[in-house]
C-alpha cells in the first residue's frame, strides 16, 4: 500500500539524517522528500524518472548539510 512507504519513509528519513542536520531539519527534508519526490511518483501526479528522483533527494540533503 502506498500510505504504507509513505508512512515508513516520513518515518525514518529523519532518523537518518538527525545526527548530521539536526532533529528540526530532518523533519523538515522529510517534509520536503516525502511530499515533493515520493508522493508524486506514488500518485502518478508526475512524471519522474528515477534520476530526477535521486538528483532532488541530493539536493534537499545537501542544502542541509551546508547550512
Amino acid at each position: 500500500d502506498h500510505r504504507d512507504l509513505h508512512s515508513s519513509l516520513h518515518d525514518a528519513l529523519p532518523i537518518c539524517l538527525a545526527d548530521a542536520v539536526g532533529e528540526a531539519a530532518a523533519e523538515s527534508a522529510a517534509d520536503a522528500i516525502v511530499g515533493g519526490v515520493v508522493y508524486p511518483i506514488l500518485s502518478g501526479a508526475q512524471s519522474y524518472s528515477r534520476r530526477r528522483a535521486e538528483r532532488t533527494t541530493r539536493l534537499i540533503v545537501g542544502a542541509l548539510r551546508r547550512s
